[in-house]
């Protein structure tokens, strides 16, 4: 049985998505973080769909920010900008500001690798807002990007 086919499993034999949609997420965060995006992709797109169909949209917004990130490592720039823009639509709904500040985050490494450092900067700049407002790490990220982005100009 391939890996693809245990996820078709899992959805099959489960009357009620919830946690599926999670799971699968968690698997495509752990192909990712071993540079196997592609397959990273896969379970994201359809940790998506679960959580469209269950209507969850803090999973949604969670899963489209790292679809886009896995997206972003394979040079797949449009699709990824348009994640990170239905995120960053979702999070002006939910009022979710941790999610919202990675999405700014990805929008400065999109633009960055486009070479639109003006905009990146822009995203960089909010993301380190909402990070400093927040209090969480990732205005670390933030603040190096930044230093990365002005020298860049």
């Amino acid at each position: 049985m391939q890996d693809g086919d245990r996820s078709s499993l899992l959805i099959c034999v489960s009357p009620n998505y919830v946690g599926v949609e999670t799971s699968l997420g968690n698997l495509g965060s752990a192909y990712g973080a071993k540079g196997n995006f592609s397959q990273a992709i896969n379970y994201f797109q359809q940790a998506l769909i679960m959580a469209q169909e269950i209507d969850d949209t803090a999973v949604q917004a969670f899963v489209r920010c790292n679809l886009a990130e896995a997206l972003m490592k394979v040079g797949h720039y449009p699709e990824a900008l348009a994640n990170l823009q239905t995120t960053l639509d979702i999070c002006e709904k939910t009022g979710d500001r941790f999610v919202k500040a990675q999405t700014y985050k990805l929008l400065a490494d999109v633009y960055r690798q486009l070479n639109n450092h003006e905009s990146a900067l822009k995203y960089c700049n909010r993301a380190i807002s909402i990070a400093t407002e927040l209090g969480i790490p990732l205005i670390q990220e933030c603040q190096e990007l930044k230093k990365q982005l002005i020298n860049e100009l």
